[in-house]
């Protein structure tokens, strides 16, 4: 399967109404975001259904890979730059041979690692906190 279209690395709030039908755009090139224009004719995307079950705001998702159907599950914030979630891209690369990991994909590791924080005691015995 093909990657789709990022409409928006953000969800879209939409003002659902109770028992209203909506249909999520799946391939991210409709004109009419979030919802299905039928632009994804001749293309593997179909629509998603969506129905409200109360009066509310929703947050559909613009970067159309969340695993929670058209509802935003934060998947956006893991997309790298070649805008594919970084655990697909380890499984291609994983695929293909460790060996051939793609750069793009060590830099998003490192960086991922430098935001990491952890606890080292000082020379006073006082416990504080270090980023790699």
């Amino acid at each position: 399967m093909s990657n789709p279209t990022i409409a928006q690395k953000a969800p879209y709030p939409v003002a659902v109404e109770t028992g209203k039908t909506y249909f999520w755009c799946a391939c991210g090139n409709s004109k009419n975001q979030p919802f299905c224009d039928g632009s994804h004719k001749g293309s593997e995307f179909s629509p998603t259904r969506y129905t409200a079950e109360k009066d509310a705001t929703v947050y559909f998702c613009g970067c159309k890979h969340s695993q929670n159907g058209a509802l935003c599950d934060g998947s956006h914030k893991a997309l790298n730059a070649r805008n594919r979630p970084l655990g697909a891209q380890l499984r291609l690369s994983r695929d293909r041979g460790f060996c051939r990991l793609d750069w793009a994909v060590w830099d998003a590791l490192r960086l991922r690692l430098r935001q990491a924080v952890h606890p080292v005691k000082d020379k006073f015995g006082t416990l504080t906190r270090h980023r790699i």
